[in-house]
Order: C-alpha cells, then structure tokens, then sequence
C-alpha cells in the first residue's frame, strides 16, 4: 500500500487509500 502512496500516477488510487485511513 505504501508504494501505492508514493507512486504520483496513481492519484486515484492515493485519494481511495487516503479517504479509507
């Protein structure tokens, strides 16, 4: 999930982990 978090291109993806922590 961390690497997730640092990879930029998925900002989608940051914003779903982001909201659900």
């Amino acid at each position: 999930m961390s690497l997730q978090l640092l990879q930029p291109s998925s900002c989608s993806y940051e914003v779903g982990v982001g909201d659900e922590l």
